[in-house]
């Protein structure tokens, strides 16, 4: 009897270039059901300041995970493998720093973090500096006006 091999529990993609960028799609998702079923945490990381500015959960089968999310996101945007662990410990130390910065998370971050479930960060030896040059670099987002930059910047949170 020849068995299956057997089906990660995790897995996660983030950009190539997200330190250089400054920002990029952080995927990281959960398989179940033998994996059939997929739950994936989609999170759009500011490295520079802002931490989690997006988060999506999916529940999702496996196949519709593959075709809509992963390869969608990987044909879009230059996406590499990164150790689960790592990218869990990229995006939570990315929401700390922002925090500290007096900048909340998406409102569905606790949500989309579900997926993180049995995965470890202290497997992950990687070290994250957040900001640019030490220090915290808010970059206007493409479809934001000056007057909306300033707001996000002197909002209740943030001060």
């Amino acid at each position: 009897m020849k068995l299956a091999p057997l089906q990660p529990k995790h897995e996660a993609l983030w950009p190539a270039d997200l330190f250089t960028q400054g920002i990029g799609w952080v995927i990281i998702a959960r398989f179940k059901s033998g994996g059939r079923r997929v739950e994936v945490g989609v999170f759009l990381i500011d490295v520079l300041c802002l931490g989690a500015k997006l988060a999506v959960y999916e529940d999702c089968d496996a196949s519709d995970y593959r075709r809509r999310i992963r390869d969608h996101y990987q044909s879009s945007f230059p996406m590499v493998a990164a150790e689960p662990a790592c990218a869990r410990k990229l995006v939570e130390q990315a929401v700390q720093y922002a925090k500290r910065l007096g900048f909340a998370p998406h409102p569905d971050y606790k949500k989309a973090a579900r997926v993180f479930g049995g995965v470890r960060t202290e497997q992950c030896a990687q070290q994250f500096t957040f900001g640019r040059e030490g220090e915290p670099f808010y970059r206007r987002g493409p479809k934001e006006t000056e007057e909306q930059s300033r707001n996000q910047l002197h909002s209740p949170l943030a001060l």
